[in-house]
C-alpha cells in the first residue's frame, strides 16, 4: 500500500503514449516486470527489477538514471472513467483493454492467455489437459509462469 510512482517514470510516459487520449481513469490488473531490450526482450529477475533506483514520495527517479527498463504485462481491466467492468465477460473487457492501449512488444503486452470453453473443461479430456499443459510450460520456458493466466468459461 506504498506509492510506488516516483520509480516508475517511464511507465508514466508509456501509459500516456499508449492510451487513448480520452481515457481519464482505469483500473488495470497488470504485472510490471524488468527486461533486457538489449537482449530481444529478455524478462529479467524480481531481484532486478527491484534494484531500480527508488525516488520517493517528494520526488521521482529521472529517466536518464533508470538502469532496468520495464514491461507491463495486462491481464484484465476492472474499471474505466467511472464504469464498473467486473460484470463484464472476461473475454469482452481484455477486448475494452485492446481499444483503450496500443499494444508495443517488449513495453506493454496483453497478458497471454488460454482459453478453455465449457464443452472442452473436463478433468477426462486429455487435449484440453495437454493443451494447458503445454501453455504452462512454454510459460515457464520463457519466465513467464507468474503471467500466465488459465481461464474457463463456464456458461
Amino acid at each position: 500500500m506504498k506509492e510506488s510512482t516516483p520509480r516508475f517514470p517511464d511507465l508514466v510516459n508509456m501509459i500516456t503514449e499508449l492510451c487513448r487520449p480520452e481515457v481519464s481513469s482505469f483500473i488495470l490488473d497488470a504485472e510490471v516486470v524488468g527486461i533486457d531490450r538489449k537482449k530481444g526482450n529478455k524478462l529479467m529477475s524480481f531481484q532486478e527489477l527491484s534494484s531500480r533506483e527508488r525516488g520517493n514520495k517528494h520526488s521521482s527517479i529521472a529517466i536518464d538514471n533508470i538502469k532496468v527498463d520495464i514491461c507491463v504485462f495486462v491481464f484484465d481491466i476492472m474499471f474505466c472513467d467511472g464504469e464498473r467492468l467486473l460484470d463484464c465477460p472476461l473475454r469482452q473487457r481484455r477486448k475494452y483493454i485492446n481499444n483503450l492501449f496500443q499494444e508495443k512488444p517488449g513495453y506493454f503486452e496483453l497478458a497471454q492467455q488460454l482459453t478453455v470453453e465449457a464443452s472442452e473443461a473436463s478433468p477426462d479430456n486429455s487435449s484440453t489437459l495437454d493443451r494447458m499443459d503445454t501453455f504452462f510450460r512454454k510459460a515457464c520456458e520463457s519466465s513467464c509462469e507468474g503471467q500466465a493466466r488459465l481461464c474457463g468459461r463456464l456458461r
